[in-house]
């Protein structure tokens, strides 16, 4: 199992992972944009690959 994710997160619907993702990218992207924590742009490119393959799951499941 990866070390960025829980086993909470492996039993989470993939729609509900995506939209916390996508919730949390939006947290930190705010946070950014008020000059908060350099340390965060680090999470939030993480939250952005983590965004990006639950969508690229999402496509081959359908």
């Amino acid at each position: 199992m990866n070390a960025g994710y829980s086993v909470e997160d492996t039993l989470k619907d993939p729609y509900e992972k995506l939209q916390a993702a996508l919730e949390r990218k939006e947290e930190l992207q705010r946070a950014l944009a008020l000059g908060h924590d350099q340390n965060l742009k680090e999470e939030f490119f993480r939250q952005e690959m983590l965004v990006a393959s639950l969508k690229k799951s999402l496509q081959v499941c359908w």
